[in-house]
């Protein structure tokens, strides 16, 4: 099931559509993104479970072996807790938890995700903090463009009304430069393309 949309309130209705109850609270824990609620309903969902140490103790069955005299010492609490908060969504409904593989957060799958000039552009900005680097994508991103002022145009085409034969009139570079200066906004320069951001 694709979902293909002209907006975001059709997407999130088309995907509540077609789900039941887990459907519409995976949609809240992805920030109403029926892309993401869409891709871990059917390429993430590892399935529903009593709570989340039995989750652990499949994934330790089908991928650890560990001697009996040691599992007295082995502390599942630890294990699930650094499993799941490496990539993995819980959502507790009805009774049961159902699990979600997440995209993986690494250095490799950002690069791959967003392409190695932009990508490096970005982690260079944050620091080369990856955690940094995938929220900026995630929440700040405005998108690329030919330049700052192909920006402006957008901007000003959103804010202002008028006639198509007045816009030769407009200073869009200025205004570019104001709103870029003053606004809540950073560049960078990737792949030949200006890449916005707002705070």
């Amino acid at each position: 099931m694709t979902i293909h949309c002209n907006n975001h309130e059709e997407a999130c209705a088309a995907f509540l559509a077609k789900l039941t109850a887990l459907g519409k609270t995976l949609l809240a824990e992805t920030g109403e993104d029926p892309q993401e609620a869409e891709r871990l309903m059917f390429e993430g969902y590892q399935g529903a479970y009593e709570d989340e140490r039995d989750f652990i103790r499949q994934c330790l069955e089908t991928a650890v072996v560990i001697p009996p005299k040691l599992q007295v010492h082995f502390d599942d609490k630890v294990y699930a807790r650094q499993l799941l908060d490496e990539g993995y969504l819980t959502v507790e409904l009805e009774g049961r938890v159902h699990v979600f593989k997440q995209k993986e957060k690494t250095r490799t799958a950002f690069i791959a995700e967003y392409g190695a000039e932009l990508a490096e552009a970005v982690l260079e900005h944050a620091g080369n903090d990856l955690s940094e680097a995938w929220r900026l994508m995630a929440e700040n991103y405005q998108g690329a463009y030919n330049d700052k002022t192909d920006y402006a145009v957008e901007v000003f085409d959103e804010l202002a009304c008028m006639p198509d034969n007045l816009h030769g009139y407009i200073d869009y570079e200025r205004f570019a430069d104001h709103l870029l200066r003053c606004g809540d906004y950073f560049t960078l320069e990737a792949g030949g393309q200006t890449h916005v951001f707002k705070y």
